[in-house]
Parts: structure tokens; C-alpha cells; sequence
């Protein structure tokens, strides 16, 4: 019975994404399935069940199953600004990829690789255009970000979508600042904790002046990790302070140095650490001699900084497989209630916030001997 049931339940599948059947055109009933197929009822019950499972068919058991508009289209598009030039999200449409492949999806993606924020969220509003086009069941979004106006921006990108009923999970974070919520799903690291959890990791390294450095228009993941970072630093009696500015800028970071005398910096992810590295070598400031240095993503180049670099992996594989997870469920009924997916990340501590063992002094040395 179980290579009766793989057979049928694969040359139904086929005959699903050739098209043969529609949204329109009554699907076999169980009934109906049993008898084409030459099965038991049993087995087409199995079938029918599995076929519901996947997103190709709807309707409560007992009813007569419906062809969903996830079977008619077997694609999701794929909105990401930060794809090119974050490490991050390759490893996250990897990994979506692979299970849009295991399921019978294709992936659709765009070019949103300008260097120019504007231009980027001109070209994701013409992606999602272009997606509703080619019919579409369900879009995985990054928002865009480092752009004024980001949140009237990502507005315009997700009702293109909702317009054309197309399902909608966010990557990452929310459109809209904490405490309000945009309606759709959302799957991200949780960020708010990562930026405690970095703050309390700092102050066990020693760090009693706390400073927190973010690029201007930075995006809710950044500000949600400098939150945290906050809350956890008033916690552990730190000096705090946040800064918004390009880490390359030398002015603004000296006198951000000469002004609240920071001897560890967060920063909101590790490509602004690498470049905040090099600004603070340029004033005389050493990592991690004079200052505690941490980032976010831990990406690859910062396990060849020098000194490598302290950094909050993200879990990237855990994310695409929620994010696909709650696309088919959204997918099969845009009712749902919202859901905010957040999974933790983990601390990979490198030399960057260690600070270095000084030698004591032979007198020293010889007094604890004589004690």
C-alpha cells in the first residue's frame, strides 16, 4: 500500500504543477480518487491528506477538496535590498532555496543590488509589481533600509502585495517601531535580547563606559539591538551612551571619545565594527588595549580581523526554515493571526573583548611570594 500510495501521490502532484487542474475545475473527490486510481479508499484519504499537508488542496477532511491558489502558482518571489551586500542573507535564501526545491517551488528573485537606498526601494516596488504579474503565491521581504523614510517606503512595497492577496513574511524585523505592529509575520533573530545579551557579555569583560554605534536612518533590527544593549547596560551599572553616525567619520568618533571616554563600543552589525576599527587606530586608539570591541552577523571576515572580532551569530538556517514555515501556513489561509517568530542568537567571543593580561611586576610577584 505505501508504493501504491508514493505513486499516486506523486503523479497527482505532477499533474498539479502541469497545470491539468485550475482553481476553477472541481478536484477528485476521495471517492472519485479511489476509483481513477484503482484505490482503497484508505489510501486515497492518505493522499488527499497529504496533498492538504503540502498546500496544493483545501477544505476540512470529509469535504470535497479544493485546488488552492498555492497550487496553482507553486512560486514565491523573494524581496531582499540586503542581499547584496550582506553575508547574512545569502545563507538565508540558501537555505529557503533548498526547501522551496524539496517542496515543488520554484524561487523567484530580482536585482535590488544599487548601492543607493532610494534607488533600492524603487526597484523591490517594481519587484513586487512584476510578482504579481507572474502570480505569485507568497513573498519573503526584507524591509528596506538606511533611507529616509523607510517605514512609508516598505508601506508601499507590501500593499502592492496585499492588493493582489499575495501572503507576506518578514525577514528580519517589523516595518514599524515596537510597541506598534504592521499585521504581517515576522521571522528574525531576536535582536532585543542579542543586545542585552552583548551589553552583559561586555560588562564580564570589564567594560564600565558603554558605547553603542549606529549608522544614521539605521534599520528596527539595529535600534532593537541598541535598546537592549541599553536596558542591559542601566542593569549592570554601566556608563552608556548612543551614537548615530558613518563609523569612517574620524570627527564625530573622536569627539564622541573625547566627550564621554567610551572604553567599549557595540556596534549595530560587524561591517560597522571593521570600519569603526580602523577609525579608531587613526586617532590612536587601540583594540583591544584602550577599547572592547563587539558586532553583530558574524559574518566571515570577522574571524580574520586583527584582532578577530566578537560578534552575535545569527541563525540563519533556523530562520529560512520559519520563514518557509509560516509562508505555506499563510499561504493556505490569510486569516491567520499575525505571528512574531524571534529565535535567539549566540555570542562567539573572539579577541576583540578580551583585554590583554598585563605582566606584573617582579616586586609584585615576590611580595604575594613572601605573604
Amino acid at each position: 500500500m505505501t508504493a501504491k500510495y508514493t505513486d499516486v501521490l506523486k503523479k497527482l502532484k505532477e499533474r498539479i504543477l502541469a497545470g491539468e487542474y485550475d482553481g476553477d475545475k472541481p478536484f477528485p473527490s476521495e471517492t472519485a480518487l479511489a476509483r481513477q486510481a484503482k484505490i482503497s479508499r484508505s489510501t486515497a484519504h492518505r493522499v488527499i491528506g497529504e496533498l492538504r499537508r503540502l498546500g496544493f488542496v483545501t477544505g476540512a477532511p470529509g469535504e470535497n477538496p479544493r485546488l488552492t491558489k498555492v497550487a496553482a502558482s507553486r512560486k514565491i518571489g523573494v524581496i531582499v535590498p540586503r542581499h547584496a551586500y550582506s553575508e547574512i542573507f545569502p545563507q538565508i535564501v540558501g537555505e529557503l532555496s533548498r526547501r522551496a526545491q524539496a517542496e515543488s517551488y520554484t524561487l523567484l528573485f530580482g536585482d535590488i543590488s544599487s548601492a543607493d537606498p532610494a534607488r533600492r526601494a524603487a526597484d523591490a516596488k517594481a519587484l513586487a509589481e512584476k510578482f504579481v504579474q507572474e502570480g505569485v503565491a507568497g513573498v519573503m521581504f526584507q524591509p528596506i533600509e538606511y533611507v529616509s523614510g523607510a517605514e512609508r517606503l516598505n508601506g508601499e512595497v507590501l500593499s502592492v502585495l496585499d492588493r493582489a492577496g499575495i501572503a507576506v513574511v518578514l525577514c528580519d524585523y517589523d516595518i514599524v517601531p515596537p510597541p506598534r505592529r504592521s499585521g504581517f509575520d515576522v521571522v528574525g533573530m531576536n535582536n532585543f535580547l542579542a543586545g542585552g545579551a552583548m551589553a552583559a557579555h561586555l560588562a564580564s569583560a570589564g567594560a564600565k563606559r558603554l558605547s553603542f554605534l549606529m549608522r544614521p536612518h539605521s534599520p528596527l533590527s539595529i535600534q532593537n539591538r541598541a535598546r537592549g544593549a541599553a536596558v542591559e547596560a542601566s542593569s549592570a551599572g554601566l556608563a552608556w551612551a548612543q551614537l548615530e553616525a558613518e563609523p569612517d567619520d574620524a570627527a564625530a568618533i573622536g569627539a564622541h571619545m573625547r566627550k564621554f571616554r567610551p572604553d567599549a563600543f557595540i556596534c549595530g552589525n560587524d561591517a560597522i565594527a571593521a570600519n569603526l576599527k580602523q577609525t579608531l587606530e587613526k586617532i590612536g586608539k587601540g583594540v583591544p588595549k584602550d577599547v572592547l570591541l563587539a558586532g553583530f552577523d558574524d559574518v566571515a571576515y570577522a574571524r580574520f580581523m586583527s584582532p578577530p572580532l566578537t560578534s552575535m551569530h545569527q541563525p540563519c538556517g533556523q530562520i529560512a526554515d520559519a520563514v518557509f514555515d509560516r509562508l505555506m501556513a499563510r499561504m493556505s489561509s490569510r486569516s491567520l493571526p499575525p505571528q512574531e517568530i524571534y529565535l535567539p542568537g549566540r555570542i562567539v567571543v573572539r579577541e576583540s573583548t578580551q583585554r590583554p593580561v598585563r605582566a606584573k611586576s617582579v616586586s609584585e610577584k615576590e611580595r604575594k611570594q613572601n605573604e
